[in-house]
């Protein structure tokens, strides 16, 4: 009995072995990506025509880096290859040199060692035809400036305020109130275009008696050798409304003066 019963067992060992080794091996299944969420295209800026005017006065809405970069690629479009991106770099064409002008950005910006050389980016904020200028920005640690390029020889030209330019393109007004710092205390500057640079005429510093506490200034006309200003002195830390005021920066002989209406 023993031994039949020892023959069986291994009869059904043998035959379950058997067929065990028969059974079709599955295939693994390949793990599955995850399926990434379509991104919401980004609403343009400019509602409308991309003018010049339009563009110096979204640099006086918010001049920011963070509100810059997305009014970049819609200037850059409407260049048509003029200017553009390659990477790291804004390339911007000039008609008399076959070469380029080249902008590098470093935006390593190392923690704790951040400085203006390893902590910049160059972005295009106007492209200003009949200024016959590239507007650049150039976004540094803990400061800003901006750069004129000269669309014919590539000149540069760095002014430390956003200009507002006449409509002649002969001069325009540097007005920085919203990023007041100690490398560029001045809250107005009246600059003269000259041949492929700019020359600074005129200069008001912040704290004088005329201007008192300004959040933010508009340009509301040039008429020949002055420019009216709108004000706003609104503290937004506080709940209280001011009322907007205007002031004129007009020629006053060799120089310039800053007055209250």
């Amino acid at each position: 009995m023993n031994r039949s019963f020892a023959l069986l067992a291994l009869s059904c060992s043998v035959l379950f072995g058997v067929a065990a080794q028969a059974q079709p091996m599955l295939p693994k299944k390949a793990p599955v990506a995850p399926v990434a969420e379509p991104e919401e295209p980004m609403a343009p800026y400019f509602t409308g025509a991309i003018t010049e005017d339009a563009q110096q006065k979204a640099i006086l809405e918010n001049d920011v880096p963070q509100a810059t970069r997305p009014r970049e690629r819609e200037i850059l479009a409407i260049t048509k290859g003029r200017a553009r991106r390659e990477g790291g770099e804004l390339v911007l064409t000039v008609k008399d040199k076959t070469v380029p002008v080249r902008l590098a950005s470093d935006t390593s910006c190392p923690e704790g060692e951040a400085t203006e050389q390893n902590c910049v980016e160059y972005l295009l904020v106007g492209d200003l035809v009949s200024r016959g200028i590239y507007l650049v920005q150039k976004a540094m640690y803990e400061t800003q400036d901006y750069i004129l390029v000269d669309m014919n020889t590539g000149r540069q030209t760095t002014v430390g305020l956003p200009p507002q330019f006449s409509p002649d393109g002969k001069r325009f007004v540097g007005i920085g109130f919203f990023h007041a710092d100690e490398a560029d205390p001045y809250a107005l500057e009246m600059w003269r275009r000259e041949k492929d640079g700019a020359v600074l005429e005129w200069k008001l510093p912040y704290g004088d008696k005329e201007l008192g506490y300004v959040a933010r200034a508009d340009v509301l006309k040039w008429s020949g050798d002055s420019v009216t200003l709108e004000f706003d002195s609104t503290d937004s830390s506080k709940a209280t409304k001011v009322p907007k005021w205007q002031g004129t920066i007009a020629k006053s002989g060799d120089s310039w003066k800053f007055s209250r209406k």
